[in-house]
């Protein structure tokens, strides 16, 4: 009989593995907690950080990440035009950020013409 691999998914996290006959829970869950590294988006003049919101929302991670560090605010509320009360509340939960402690750019990247060849 071949030995199983048992996988319990909390998330992303992989809770056990069983290897042989010994069972022992997967590294990323015994090491300790790791802040994750702030997602700063600007909506209504507030810097707001996602990155414990990111993997719930509706859209998906990777459209936050893809807006990371930009001001999001017109695409916000076209979005959520019709359900702005329940995205409002939403944004009142998340920590604010203060833009003193954000790593964005300080000056703009090259024009789209410089990056043709």
């Amino acid at each position: 009989m071949q030995p199983h691999l048992l996988l319990y998914s909390l998330g992303s996290a992989v809770a056990v593995v069983r290897t042989g006959t010994l069972l022992r829970p997967a590294k990323s869950l015994t090491a300790p907690l790791q802040k994750r590294a702030a997602l700063p988006l600007r909506i209504d003049g507030r810097w707001l950080d996602v990155s414990d919101y990111a993997d719930e929302h509706p859209g998906g991670r990777w459209l936050l990440e893809y807006a990371r560090g930009r001001d999001v605010t017109a695409i916000f509320h076209a979005i959520h035009l019709f359900r702005e009360e329940k995205a409002r509340a939403a944004l009142d939960r998340l920590p604010h950020l203060q833009p003193d402690d954000l790593n964005l750019p300080q000056q703009a990247g090259p024009a789209p013409s410089a990056l043709r060849r």
